[in-house]
């Protein structure tokens, strides 16, 4: 067996270079249309960034292209594109595979093409090996830049790469393929139900549970609602409170000892992810007690990513908020309950509101005297618990789907890890079965 960096490769694996096995290419091909070009469409950064595959069927964007370019840059089936600048190093070297032919498709700006050496790799292999930790590493090491960071073509030409013989590079790729696609259909699933709650929740909000309602009214900024329902200005039923900025040169605390520190980047899905969550030394409780935030509480953020809405988890109550949130502390739980509010806050017309009362000028924000004003159309309260129960169970729905795709992903990160380090092997003329190595 090969040595490399401390970990050995199976026989007949090596490590070579990515511009020995592929060639490599950076696109100069502009998004404009001419009409001195021909008609063609752009895989452009974002449809690389955000799938694994590129397939006919998506939603490419057309532009026109000169009769080299269209020679140069047409893709072809088993090429991997990767991005090759971004603001931050960890966003450089995404690949992703081109997997069907692509007549008229070209590869855009911003990108790199690596196309396969044939009978020396494959393109559904290379695409896994660029995507593995060692490769990701790589890419952010040969980054160049300070405010944006950006590969040369010698830098990437010489990222090493774990190359086992053609059969072994099919048969990995055809393993993750099958878990691939298990997410996909996960993902698919995701997206269908989100489609669900949105139509729902839009449907809840302006005719109210269904069969309880025969009348209704147009209310000025909100729409069609059932004429029983009173509207209130969020100012009038909630106080709204700014978060906590951390002074400079603040430190962060252990998990254990620490005050948990909730940020704009911690919401996800309409909670707080709790992977990530900083915590603040105990010292500063006392400076900070207004600031705490309870499982009662509605977040919304005021900066960054302006109305993010959400409802503050049982298991981070106490925890603290960012200047960049605000919580909204219900006062009067007998004319609304915080899982309806945080519905229609996060609804189009809660969405539509909050994106009228942004300040523009300079850096945009929502100041808390304008989340105030916001109108909310209130049903009684067993109407709002009523409504409520609908969306949550279709929320523990997408929960349990969330939950099953990032099983899925963790498991597909670990199974390529395996099987590209050769700890795991693919046993020819098996099936595609897979066996452990570790006590051969």
């Amino acid at each position: 067996a090969r040595k490399r960096d401390d970990a050995e490769l199976p026989d007949g694996w090596r490590m070579v270079r990515l511009g020995d096995v592929a060639e490599i290419r950076f696109s100069n091909v502009d998004k404009r249309t001419s009409p001195d070009e021909t008609p063609v469409r752009l895989c452009n950064y974002t449809d690389v960034f955000y799938n694994r595959r590129i397939t006919a069927g998506m939603n490419l964007m057309e532009a026109s292209a000169t009769d080299a370019e269209r020679i140069k840059w047409q893709l072809r089936r088993g090429d991997v594109l990767f991005t090759k600048d971004s603001e931050t190093p960890d966003e450089i070297g995404i690949p992703t595979l081109v997997a069907e032919e692509m007549p008229g498709v070209l590869c855009g700006y911003h990108l790199g093409l690596a196309r396969p050496h044939d009978g020396i790799v494959e393109g559904s292999f290379l695409a896994i090996a660029l995507a593995s930790t060692d490769c990701r590493r790589s890419f952010a090491r040969v980054a160049n830049g300070v405010t944006r960071f950006g590969l040369t073509l010698g830098a990437t030409e010489s990222i090493p790469v774990v190359l086992p013989p053609l059969y072994q590079q099919r048969a990995i790729a055809d393993v993750l393929d099958s878990i691939d696609d298990a997410i996909e259909r996960t993902e698919a699933v995701i997206a269908a139900t989100e489609t669900l709650r949105d139509s729902l929740l839009h449907e809840l909000l302006t005719r109210g549970v269904p069969g309880w309602h025969t009348q209704w009214k147009d209310v000025p900024c909100i729409g069609a609602i059932p004429a029983d329902w009173e509207v209130v200005r969020l100012g009038e039923v909630a106080y709204v409170k700014g978060g906590k900025r951390l002074p400079k040169g603040s430190t962060f605390a252990d998990h254990v000892t620490g005050l948990p520190y909730i940020r704009v980047v911690d919401f996800r899905d309409g909670t707080v992810d709790a992977k990530n969550v900083q915590h603040l030394p105990p010292e500063v409780r006392d400076a900070i007690a207004q600031y705490t935030i309870s499982s009662a509480d509605v977040y919304i953020s005021i900066a960054g990513t302006i109305g993010l809405v959400g409802i503050v988890p049982d298991h981070l109550n106490g925890a603290n908020l960012t200047e960049n949130a605000a919580k909204i502390v219900i006062a009067n739980t007998s004319q609304i309950v915080h899982q309806y509010l945080s519905s229609y806050l996060g609804s189009y017309a809660g969405q539509d509101q909050i994106r009228k009362r942004i300040n523009a000028l300079g850096q945009p924000k929502l100041a808390l005297e304008r989340i105030r004003t916001i109108e909310v159309p209130v049903p009684a309260i067993a109407e709002q618990k009523a409504i409520s129960a609908t969306l949550d169970s279709i929320d523990e729905q997408l929960q349990e789907a969330r939950t099953e795709r990032d099983a899925l992903r963790s498991l597909e990160e670990a199974t390529a890890d395996a099987l590209l380090t050769g700890r795991v092997r693919v046993r020819e003329g098996q099936g595609g079965k897979i066996y452990d190595t570790t006590n051969h």
